[in-house]
Formats: structure tokens, C-alpha cells, sequence
């Protein structure tokens, strides 16, 4: 705003308050009562043509100083007015990016819902393998050794240096034991099995 804009602002608010309107009745009524009185010096006896006169200067004047304001004002509102608009529009810009952003983000956590399914669905299928694999290693670790001595490639056993030296009766022992694992009755031999 230019200096005469601020002026004009400043004596219209000073003209529209009640200071200058109760400032303004006082002097009218002075004026008045100075000119009616009969013991007086009437410089403005009735009608107050003066009086009139100075009322039309100040209405002359006032008016265009009211106008000025009030088209500073009319200014000052239409730049409001720009801004307002301005902000609705980046407003509405706001939300379209946050559309999208909301968008990207609802995909990516679909992406990410799907890559946390497939890996752990890979892990529980790796991990079931190796169980697998863990109980297949276990079962062949735990079978039962045949206790009496090497096998043979024929699938028969030779008792130990040990049980070679030992009494008849235990050596029968263990070989009926041998053939109870071989899935043969201990009336047969091994001649004839």
C-alpha cells in the first residue's frame, strides 16, 4: 500500500468510530447553542449557513477518503480471495499425492505380504525337509549293529576271537540269537538256510 492508502485507512477508521461521532454531535451543539443565544456574538445566526457549509467540506471531503479505503480494502480482500484460491488448489494437489502415495504404499505392503508368505512358505518346506532328512539319519544311525561279530558278504556271522574261546552252550547262544535277528528258527542251520 502506497502512503495515502494507509492515510485514507487510518481517517476512515477514525471517521467510522464513535470518538468522531460523539466529537462530531459535541461540536454541532456548541455551535448551536453559541448562535442561538440572544446575549451572543452570532457569527452563524439561523438558519447556520456556515454551519451547512462546513458540513458539505466535510461530507466533500469525506467521501472519497471513505472510498479510498474502502477500495484498499475491496484490493486487500480480492489478494485474500487469490490465496484462498491458491490454497485450495495446492490443497487439492496435496491430496492427490497423498492418493498416491497411499496407493504405493498399500502396493507395497502387498508385495511385501506376498514375499513374507513365499519365504516362509520356502523355510516350512526347506524345514520339513531337513526334518525328513534328520529322521532318514537317525533311523539308519540307530539300527541295531548285529552284536555277535562282522557280518559276512553271505550274510552269515563269525563270532568273535573272544566267543571262539568260550564254552559250547554260549556260542550256541548267540548264534540262535543271530538267527532269531535273521528271521530264521533255531532248529536251523546255516547250511540250511
Amino acid at each position: 500500500m502506497s502512503a495515502g492508502q494507509r492515510l485514507a485507512e487510518q481517517v476512515a477508521a477514525f471517521v467510522g468510530s464513535w470518538w468522531f461521532l460523539g466529537g462530531q454531535a459535541g461540536f454541532l451543539v456548541l455551535w448551536l447553542i453559541y448562535n442561538t443565544l440572544q446575549f451572543t456574538v452570532r457569527f452563524d445566526p439561523p438558519p447556520y449557513i456556515l454551519l451547512n457549509l462546513l458540513l458539505s467540506f466535510q461530507a466533500a471531503f469525506t467521501g472519497p477518503v471513505l472510498l479510498i479505503a474502502a477500495n484498499v480494502g475491496a484490493a486487500r480482500d480480492h489478494l485474500q480471495a487469490d490465496r484462498i484460491e491458491n490454497l485450495g488448489a495446492q490443497n487439492e494437489r496435496l491430496t492427490e499425492a497423498n492418493e498416491q502415495l497411499t496407493e504405493r504404499l498399500l502396493a507395497m505392503e502387498q508385495m511385501l505380504e506376498r514375499h513374507v508368505v513365499q519365504s516362509l512358505k520356502a523355510h516350512s518346506d526347506e524345514l520339513h525337509n531337513q526334518g525328513m532328512l534328520l529322521r532318514a539319519v537317525h533311523a539308519a544311525v540307530c539300527a541295531d549293529p548285529p552284536s555277535d561279530g562282522v557280518a559276512s558278504q553271505t550274510g552269515e556271522s563269525t563270532p568273535p576271537p573272544s566267543t571262539a574261546a568260550a564254552p559250547s552252550s554260549s556260542a550256541s547262544g548267540a548264534q540262535a540269537r543271530a538267527r532269531r535277528r535273521r528271521g530264521q528258527t533255531p532248529e536251523e542251520t546255516p547250511e540250511e538256510a
